[in-house]
């Protein structure tokens, strides 16, 4: 059953509101009147509607809002690297981004457009998934701006460690890796425990993906 994103949360008094480009994404698989589709507001509901004029929710369920968070704390990668990382830290559970830039990273700055388009990216990995909860997207100015709470540092001298229950968030560098300093910064500053994620090298897309399966285990 095909599934599309509300911009507007979901009710069944009111009708779904969809962006120009879902509404295209509608014309082009040629939805037929009566048939059953699905629509995620990525705030927990669930509505089962049929494709007609206007469009008429049939049942509506809500999922429970998650007590903990699965934060994903990742530099600023190559474009092409950063969209993997999103995609697949979304599939895999991620409630939480927060990207920054470091004195390695490969970008300085989020422009707007790759705010957008990390905002779409994140939109079809939501549906893709199945899940019905949108994980947010927080730009930070630097590695300082990480809020206060458990923190992790992917790093391969770290030990094999078991992810705590509750809250927690995991550190992930760019692809040159932090230096010196910022390490130093998260395991004495911010009391970040290490954790080894392979007994390989990494890429930094490929850690950001072992790095949010390891928060979800």
């Amino acid at each position: 059953m095909y599934r599309f994103f509300s911009t507007t949360p979901l009710s069944k008094d009111s009708s779904p509101t969809f962006s120009e480009e879902e509404k295209k994404h509608m014309r082009v698989l040629r939805l037929r009147g009566q048939e059953p589709f699905e629509i995620v507001d990525g705030k927990g509901s669930l509505a089962i509607a049929t494709y007609e004029e206007p469009i008429t929710i049939q049942t509506i369920s809500t999922a429970p809002i998650p007590t903990t968070k699965q934060i994903l704390a990742l530099a600023l990668l190559e474009p092409s690297h950063l969209d993997i990382a999103l995609e697949k830290g979304t599939e895999l559970g991620i409630t939480d981004f927060y990207l920054f830039p470091t004195k390695k990273s490969s970008l300085s700055h989020f422009t707007e457009n790759r705010t957008t388009r990390a905002h779409k990216i994140l939109l079809s990995a939501l549906k893709q998934s199945k899940r019905l909860f949108l994980p947010t997207l927080t730009l930070l100015s630097s590695i300082s701006k990480l809020p206060d709470i458990p923190l992790f540092l992917a790093d391969p001298t770290g030990s094999k460690t078991t992810p705590r229950e509750g809250s927690k968030m995991i550190v992930v560098g760019p692809e040159s890796g932090l230096t010196p300093d910022e390490i130093a910064y998260l395991t004495n500053d911010r009391k970040a425990t290490k954790v080894n994620l392979s007994p390989n090298i990494l890429r930094a897309e490929t850690a950001a993906i072992i790095a949010s399966y390891w928060l979800a285990s």
